[in-house]
């Protein structure tokens, strides 16, 4: 039993929780660590969770992360780190991987403790054997469960059930039960509540069907590039389900999905344990059924032929000099200036091109952190009426001026000029005459409305609250869409129009963000509830509030 009177160590307890692992609860490991800190003299000082991430990569596991950095640097008020078992560490299928972690750990000083292992882990050779034989345990589990999932998902794709849970856009998910009578149609983002229940394809709304045989007839027909569809189908108010507004990637895959041909086949690419999808020979695909054609196969084999004659694999070299030119450009790069681009790569190529955009960059020698210099500026002498005439030249193209353009503008000293010689940016636009914002509040204001938002009153132009995330019902029940949208058309029903502020301040209402991730943007949550289906629909119902207000 343990001492009374001797002081308690504290500790740090680290849990995780996969989805699918509900002994592993995040409070089933919170009351085994505390009854072994109980008994064993530690005290719980702080914890760290990871909630819902899966054991197979330290990538996106946030908790995980944050008590590496807190080692590593020193920024840590406890002596010991309390863990369930080595299987909460991770699944990893490399075992040295587990013990990296542990070691960090140690190398700072800390008692790593598992405490439903049924050994100690005090540096004895037959703790240090157990503890291993453990960790390659681990990583052999999950590995032989994806396994037996891909032999289950391959039964059930011969048997004629679809086994994923995403469609193309033009098809939805038909549920079955399992005497096979239809329940309904699942739309995207939701899920069966029935693990009997069964799946089929189906074709979508007519208005999807027809928008996908437009897609093929603009490209094909027409001549008509991705982007260009894109903001075609935008224009006629077309949204996408899954993901609102149209972009040319997801023109592209309507157009190179073989679904629409009639075919469903189940197994066209192999991944395991979370590695990136890679292509497998068509004779082995299994097919899963056969539907009415939305496209006819000579329709979609002509569409690949023309991808094939107008589509080249870029070389390393061939990126990096689209990159640079990009940047000569622009002056600068970030993710949004190479996806505004519209000669770059994806951000998701040149990720796996160069393993990530900051080893892109140090390809070819940007170094984000450095002020963007438009080239031909520095040494250039201080000619103050010349300076004046660039900051109008500037409102006169663009209507408003920011630091931004001044520093992009081939005719304009670089800010710091302006604060050398005139004291800042505003005392330069006040002696140039320029009617322009000069607080930074008004600016803020100014670029609020030129991006369209900020058009309903003074209320929305500041930033929406933070909010705790609700994800649960009073009954501590996943929201179902029905019962998001339903709650939508409450708040709607309550101020006679919805948006982004009144998601935030609404009691028992989940985020902005929940919204966005389950209806893939707040324009398609917004068209469920029945409010408006396109952005320029919402600015002029917004405008029509103000207008009333004001007329008031």
């Amino acid at each position: 039993m343990m001492d009374a009177t001797k002081a308690l160590v504290p500790a740090a307890q680290y849990m995780r929780m996969s989805d699918e692992h509900q002994r592993y609860s995040l409070a089933n490991q919170t009351a085994a660590i505390a009854r072994y800190a109980g008994q064993r003299g530690f005290e719980i000082v702080q914890t760290y969770a990871d909630e819902g991430k899966t054991g197979l990569k330290r990538k996106g596991r946030k908790a995980l992360n944050a008590l590496l950095e807190d080692v590593r640097t020193g920024r840590h008020a406890f002596k010991a780190l309390l863990i369930l078992d080595v299987s909460r560490w991770g699944r990893y299928q490399n075992a040295d991987e587990f013990a990296a972690y542990e070691f960090i750990c140690w190398e700072a000083g800390l008692d790593v403790r598992f405490c439903a292992e049924a050994f100690e882990n005090d540096g004895s050779p037959g703790s240090a054997m157990m503890k291993h034989i453990k960790r390659i345990m681990a990583g052999e589990y999950v590995r032989e469960l994806s396994e037996r999932l891909r032999r289950a998902k391959r039964l059930k794709a011969q048997l004629g059930h679809h086994t994923g849970s995403v469609v193309v856009f033009g098809l939805r998910r038909e549920l079955l039960t399992f005497e096979g009578k239809v329940r309904l149609i699942l739309q995207p983002g939701e899920r069966k509540a029935i693990a009997t229940d069964r799946m089929r394809i189906v074709h979508g709304p007519d208005a999807e069907v027809v928008t996908v045989k437009e897609i093929y007839r603009l490209y094909v027909r027409r001549g008509l590039g991705l982007e260009e569809i894109a903001r075609r189908l935008i224009e006629e108010g077309r949204p996408h389900p899954a993901c609102g507004d149209w972009t040319g990637a997801r023109v592209r895959r309507v157009l190179q999905d073989e679904a629409y041909t009639a075919v469903i086949f189940y197994g066209r690419t192999w991944q395991v344990l979370r590695s990136l999808p890679k292509p497998t020979p068509r004779s082995t695909w299994t097919k899963v059924q056969e539907l009415p054609p939305i496209v006819p196969k000579a329709l979609f084999a002509k569409a690949q032929a023309m991808f094939a004659a107008t589509t080249r694999r870029l070389t390393t070299d061939d990126v990096a000099g689209r990159l640079k030119r990009c940047l000569d450009e622009n002056g600068r790069l970030s993710a949004k200036v190479i996806i505004d681009c519209p000669y770059t790569p994806s951000i998701h190529t040149i990720e796996r091109r160069f393993g990530g955009l900051q080893a892109a960059y140090a390809y070819i020698g940007y170094d984000p952190g450095a002020r963007a210099r438009n080239p031909g500026r520095s040494g250039v002498a201080w000619n103050e009426p010349e300076a004046l005439q660039a900051l109008r030249a500037i409102v006169a193209e663009h209507g408003y001026i920011n630091l931004d353009l001044v520093r992009r503008h081939p005719g304009a000293p670089q800010p710091r000029a302006y604060v050398k010689h005139l004291g800042g940016l505003p005392q330069a636009y006040a002696k140039a005459g320029l009617d322009v914002p000069l607080t930074r509040s008004e600016m803020v204001r100014a670029g609020a409305f030129r991006h369209g938002r900020g058009v309903d009153g003074p209320a929305s132009r500041r930033r929406p609250p933070r909010k705790a995330m609700v994800v649960r019902n009073a009954m501590g029940v996943r929201f179902s869409d029905l019962e998001l949208v339903d709650l939508l058309k409450g708040v709607m029903a309550r101020h006679g129009y919805i948006d982004e502020r009144l998601i935030q301040e609404a009691p028992g209402l989940p985020t902005a963000t929940f919204y966005r991730k389950r209806f893939g943007s707040l324009l398609a949550a917004y068209a469920a509830a029945g409010y408006a289906s396109a952005r320029a629909d919402v600015l002029r119902l917004a405008a029509a509030r103000r207008a009333a207000a004001l007329a008031t």
